[in-house]
Formats: structure tokens, sequence, C-alpha cells
């Protein structure tokens, strides 16, 4: 237990540390990033909250900016338990020079398509009737006004085996897109009536959700449980927040405890031990989680007045590092090269303050770090 203590919390220094620097512009690019996806709830976009992808989520906001930038949308369709998906995370969009191609040409806009389905089906329709199929992770070029020109499902981060990766896709569409605008909207504006008069016509009606189709909805996740086990369908299994949020509202509509089984409380109850384990992670999620980056030397007395105004603190949730310029930070910037662009400021010790992976702008104030400390 304690070798899996330690081992996390090096995991969350590792984070802090590439965090940092953030706001300052000094991160380089192997540091993470905090993106527009950083305050969503869907699990699936915060998995890419972090990417050097400069990610929208699904509004206004990146509409506004790709029509005042004239830059073509790359929107991105998936779910938390699409094995690729994950794949393209890691390959592609956590890749700097990947993400480097979107930022400059493409604005990058994410959506979990258990939160939209609507914008899923609309973007499936046009991969099905211009590839002949369809799938997830689905990626699609737009228009400013959200017409869909090109896309395909998984691109790997570079050519190979007969698949066009990301690295030579991206700059080609951006070309294209430079040299036939015009051309690209009139196209994109007749297949987008097109699929309007398809996707359509086999729409229902907006009536409130009848109880028989409510209950229809339950007993098809009710198949998929695994009551040995828990989860749903078989292994890997990955936590859908969609499916808990139904099956609670089920359970409360109609007091069918079996809903509330397929939750966590059986789980809970063959299990008691895990309650602490699941009550500190809840707390963990409602805090405001601190990372604490002190650049110093470790006898100095700036450096101990900063340590020391750490630990008059109650923070329960929080990491604190100590970036001393020898040996352990030479080592952390073999992986992190950010890390080795820490520096004090002005010869004084220096604090890196952060909440959830977020930094301040590094301060030899003391005053500054207590308030950033104390901030709530």
């Amino acid at each position: 237990m304690r070798r899996d203590r330690i081992a996390g919390a090096v995991m969350v220094v590792l984070l802090c540390v590439a965090a940092v620097g953030q706001r300052s512009g000094a991160a380089k690019a192997s540091g993470r990033y905090s993106n527009h996806l950083v305050g969503e709830k869907s699990p699936y976009l915060l998995l890419h909250a972090h990417n050097p992808v400069d990610w929208y989520p699904w509004g206004e906001e990146a509409f506004a900016k790709a029509r005042r930038e004239n830059k073509p949308i790359f929107l991105s369709i998936g779910y938390y338990t699409c094995h690729w998906c994950h794949v393209m995370e890691r390959e592609s969009y956590a890749n700097p020079a990947i993400a480097a191609l979107l930022n400059k040409w493409f604005v990058a806009v994410k959506v979990d398509r258990e939160e939209r389905p609507d914008v899923d089906r609309t973007y499936i329709a046009f991969l099905e009737a211009t590839t002949g199929g369809a799938g997830w992770p689905a990626n699609v070029f737009l228009t400013p006004d959200l017409k869909p020109f090109f896309g395909g499902t998984y691109f790997p981060p570079e050519d190979r085996q007969g698949l066009t990766g990301l690295k030579s896709l991206l700059p080609r569409v951006a070309e294209m897109w430079r040299a036939q605008q015009e051309e690209i909207k009139h196209s994109a504006s007749s297949i987008t009536l097109q699929l309007g008069q398809s996707v359509n016509a086999g729409s229902g009606s907006s009536a409130p959700l009848s109880p028989a189709v409510l209950d229809t909805t339950y007993q098809q996740i009710k198949r998929g449980y695994d009551a040995e086990n828990g989860g749903f369908g078989s292994a890997p299994k990955f936590a859908r927040s969609v499916v808990m949020e139904y099956l609670l509202r089920y359970w409360w509509r109609t007091g069918d405890k079996e809903a509330l089984d397929m939750t966590f409380a059986a789980i809970l109850e063959k299990q008691p031990e895990a309650v602490p384990y699941m009550a500190s992670a809840f707390d963990y999620s409602l805090a405001k989680h601190k990372q604490i980056v002190i650049v110093g030397a470790p006898g100095a007395e700036d450096t101990r007045k900063l340590l020391r105004l750490v630990g008059q603190r109650y923070l329960p949730n929080r990491t604190v590092m100590l970036a001393d310029g020898g040996r352990r930070q030479q080592e952390l910037a073999k992986f992190l090269s950010v890390v080795s662009s820490m520096k004090m400021k002005d010869g004084k010790a220096t604090a890196y303050v952060c909440e959830n992976y977020v930094c301040n702008l590094p301060t030899a104030d003391a005053n500054v770090v207590a308030r950033l400390l104390d901030a709530r």
C-alpha cells in the first residue's frame, strides 16, 4: 500500500511539473497544457483536457473562432469506452507535432457522443454517405458554418499500412481549404442539404419520452450488466457516466432497487472496505487540488520560508515538490524538458502554485504565495 501511494504521488508530481509555466508561456512542447475542455464533466472530454491540442467543446465559442479566423473545424467524436479513441488520444492528440498542425490551421472541437447523440448522428450519417462506413472515433472536417466536407474514422499519426496519417492529412486539407475554399463550401452545402433530408426523415416526435420507452431502455442496459463482477459487458470495462445517471434516475422514478444495485450499491454491500476509498476519491474530486513547486536552495532561508507557508496550511489535497537544481531535477528533465526551465526569480526562492494542473505565474513574494495558497 505504501508503495502504491508513493507511486501515485510521483505520478501527480510529474503531472504538476509538466503543467508548470503554461500561463507564463514557459511550457515546452512536451509539457502538459489545459485546454478548453478542462471545465467539462464528461470523462471522455476530460481525457483530452491536457492535450497540447487546443480543444474546444461543441459550442458557439469554437464556432465564432472558426468564423472569425476563417478556419475549418476539425471535429472529433468518440466516447470513453472506445478503444481506438484512446489510441488516437495517446498516439496523436498527445503528440506536440500533430497538435501544432491542428492549432495552426484548424479549430479543434471534441464531442462525447453519449452527451451529444444529435451531433453524432448528423456527422456519422455524413461518413456513411461519403465513405460507405462509419465508426468511432469519427473525425470530420467542417466549414466554419458546420457543414462537413471530408472525414474518416481512425487516422494514425503517420502514414502506415495503407492508412493516411494525420501528419500528412492535415497539411493537405489545409492547403485544399486555402486553394479551393469556395468549391468546398458549395459542395458542403449540397451534401448538408441532402443529409438533412435523410436524417430528418427518420426523426421521431419531440414529445416527452413515454414510460414504455424508458422501461425498454432500462431493460437493454440491464441485459449488459455483469452481476458477478460489476460493470457492463466484458473486459476491459470503463465507467459510463451516462448509464450510471440513467440508472439512478430510473431508480428514483420507479423505486426499482435493482437499478440502484447496478450502480455501486451492490458492490459496496459485497466489499464495504471500498467505502473509505470512494469517500476519499469523492472528496478529492470536489476539492481544488493544489500542486506546489518551490524552486530554491534547500538550506536557504527564503526557501524554508516558502515551505513553511505551505506547511502551516491545511491543504489535504496537495502535492509539493522542491526543485533545487540538483540531480533529481535533472533526471526529471530527461522526461519532461519543462523542468529544466524552472528557475528562481531574481535569485530568490520562487513558488509555482497550481490548481488542477493549471499554474499561476511564478512568484518570489511570500505574501502573494500565501494569498494563492489560501484561495478557495
